[in-house]
């Protein structure tokens, strides 16, 4: 998928495999048409096959909380253990 601001466009493999589960994306070149697509995709999906949109819903807020788990489990960035090359301390700077 390009987009450019809110134009989209979408290659001729992603347009046959969104094709594959019956989401037509032809004639689709903005972010409104694209999000007006899946309303209506997912509006005969919920009167046809209800169960896909189940298991749909179920698998999206299966990933939702395994990226939220991971943003939490992100590694901290450790204190940089950096030690100066010269003593610049007011210490040795009164010495010298």
């Amino acid at each position: 998928m390009l987009t450019s601001g809110r134009s989209l466009r979408f290659t001729p493999a992603e347009i046959e495999r969104h094709g594959g589960i019956g989401l037509d994306l032809k004639g689709v070149r903005s972010v409104d048409q694209f999000a007006r697509a899946v309303e209506f995709w997912a509006l005969v999906m919920a009167e046809v096959r209800p169960d896909i949109l189940r298991h749909l819903e179920k698998k999206l807020i299966d990933r939702q909380a395994e990226a939220r788990s991971e943003a939490e489990a992100a590694p901290s960035v450790p204190a940089a253990g950096i030690t100066p090359a010269l003593d610049l301390s007011p210490d040795s700077l009164r010495r010298s």
